[in-house]
């Protein structure tokens, strides 16, 4: 399974930060896809929520850290996060949903337009880095899905009455 090391820093130093949790290997800490698929949905699942006073969630701040150490990294290298990981843990679907999720708040939402912005350029520098792999990567998935995963043996076909797919 892919992983993603991030140096020390400003990501977590202690194991007592309960609401980000990774492994920690002498000066590394290794952020597995398990771990970074949670953040991703513990985010996502909090933006979408309407009855919350529309923030990240209980993982803003490690939200934060992420985004500060993978930026850093993208920018002055070496890179750690790798696509299939970026794929696996649908990162490249939380920073959409964050880029969207900042243009529809107000101005005096200064944290929502941080991560928003930090999301963005990340999404730039992914962009930059993988080109057409990571425009396709929902195509890559849904291949993925079909070839190996729960869609494997399930055929789609198209219906004569409106030209829609439905299942075989």
């Amino acid at each position: 399974m892919p992983t993603c090391r991030a140096h020390t820093g400003i990501l977590p130093t202690s194991t007592s930060d309960t609401a980000f949790p990774y492994r920690r290997t002498s000066t590394d800490i290794v952020f597995d896809v398990k771990t970074l698929l949670w953040l991703s949905d513990t985010v996502r699942t909090a933006m979408s929520d309407k009855d919350s006073n529309r923030s990240f969630g209980q993982a803003s701040d490690s939200l934060l850290r992420f985004l500060e150490r993978a930026m850093l990294e993208e920018s002055i290298g070496p890179a750690v996060l790798d696509f299939a990981t970026i794929k696996q843990a649908h990162l490249d679907k939380l920073v959409a949903e964050m880029i969207e999720f900042g243009k529809h708040e107000t101005a005096s939402s200064a944290r929502a337009l941080r991560y928003a912005t930090h999301a963005a350029q990340l999404q730039r520098l992914w962009r930059t880095r993988y080109k057409a792999q990571y425009f396709t990567i929902d195509e890559i998935r849904t291949h993925d899905l079909v070839a190996t995963g729960r869609l494997k043996g399930v055929r789609f076909v198209e219906t004569k009455k409106h030209g829609n797919a439905s299942i075989a």
